[in-house]
Parts: C-alpha cells; structure tokens; sequence
C-alpha cells in the first residue's frame, strides 16, 4: 500500500513539473513572438513614414512647378502709347503681345492716325513708348521740306558770296559757309527740325562744334529769314 502511494505521489509530481516546464515555455514562446511582432510592426511603420515623405516631397515639387509655370505666363510688360490714339496712357500687357495689342487697348487709332510707318506686328518690350503720328502733320512736313529745297536751289543760283539762310538752307549750302563742314552742316539741320528753325542767328551757338569765335567769322553771312 505503502509503495503504491510512493509511486501515485511521484506521478503527481512529475505531472506538476511537467506542467510547469509547458506553462514556461508558452510564455518563453509568446514573449519571443510580441518582441518580434513589435519589430516588424516599427518596420512597417517606418516604412510607411518613408513613403508618405516621399509622396509629400513629390506633391510639393509638383506644387513649385505648377506655381513656376504660372508665374511664367502672368510675366507683364509695361509700355507707353502715345499720339492718335483714343486712350493714350501707360499699359500692362502681357509678354509677348504685339503693337496691335497695345492699339486695341488704347481703344484704337483715331481718324486722324498714320499708321504707314507702324510695324503692328511688332513684338511689344518692356518700358517702350509707341508714338503713332498724325498724318497732317506728316503731310504739312513734307510741303515745308519741298518748299525748303525750292528756296535753297534759289540761293544757290544768287551766288556763293550771298547770305544764307540756316533756317532753309541745304545741307550743301551750309557747308559752303567759311568753317562749316559737311558734319556741322548736319548738326545745324538736325538743330533747326527739332526746333522748329532759328528764331535769330545768335542761336547758332547752340549747335555743337560752333562757339562765339565761330559764330564771329559767320555773322555776315548767316541770317534766319
């Protein structure tokens, strides 16, 4: 009897030990198993991180570009027209527009415009001023440079040592005059087109290359009407 319970204890203690040896290695196994499970996780998570960065860096240099180009295509000029237009002023056009842009938003030419020599095809640039002329005027140049030339052809005929009138004479004749070469001569031109002529012969000092000891030698020889 006594060797019976011997042996029914040592199998009740082997049976605790062997469930006790189980219930430590399940948790050994389910520890090992959570650790790994959390590594995977933080890869996974990383991971993620990496590719929400890069989709953020992708839509914020689509985001530059898309601003880029718009900016490109707001890029204004800002250009001046004047004379026979309705509303002449200063414009912001868009670059790339062309002289007839300009026209059109200056409200258009008026009846009085020439536009003969006025290239509106032309590429519009920054800071520029158009100037459309007035064909009267144009037309009232052309008769005074006509009338210019018969008179200088009547002081060529009068003689070499006759006084010469700087407000209508050629360029010729004014290099006829003591000390006035072909290069005063067209300055002294140029003078009186952007002067409206000589008002007295003393305003020939203005011109360049002529002073008072110029202006001595010529006096007699000048006049103004």
């Amino acid at each position: 009897m006594k060797k019976k319970e011997k042996v029914i204890g040592s199998l009740i203690v082997f049976a605790v030990l062997i469930i006790f040896l189980a219930i430590g290695y399940f948790n050994t196994t389910k520890r090992n198993l959570t650790q790994k499970d959390m590594e995977d996780m933080f890869v996974e998570v990383n991971k993620s991180d990496a590719k929400q960065t890069n989709v953020d860096k992708s839509d914020k240099k689509e985001i530059n570009n898309t601003n880029n180009a718009s900016n490109t295509n707001n890029k204004k000029v800002i250009v001046e027209i004047k004379g026979e237009v309705k509303k002449p002023d200063v414009y912001y056009l868009d670059e790339g527009s062309i002289v007839k842009d300009l026209i059109q938003q200056a409200g258009g030419l008026t009846e009085k415009a020439d536009i003969t020599a006025v290239n509106q095809a032309k590429k519009l640039v920054n800071n520029e001023c158009i100037i459309i002329n007035n064909k009267d005027q144009i037309n009232a140049n052309v008769v005074n440079k006509s009338v210019n030339k018969e008179v200088s052809v009547s002081a060529v005929a009068d003689g070499a040592d006759s006084v010469i009138n700087i407000n209508t004479a050629s360029k010729d004749e004014l290099d006829k005059i003591p000390g006035i070469g072909a290069v005063t001569a067209e300055k002294i031109i140029e003078y009186r087109e952007k002067n409206n002529g000589f008002k007295n012969i003393e305003d020939i000092k203005k011109v360049d290359r002529i002073g008072d000891k110029m202006f001595e030698k010529i006096k007699d020889k000048i006049s103004v009407n």
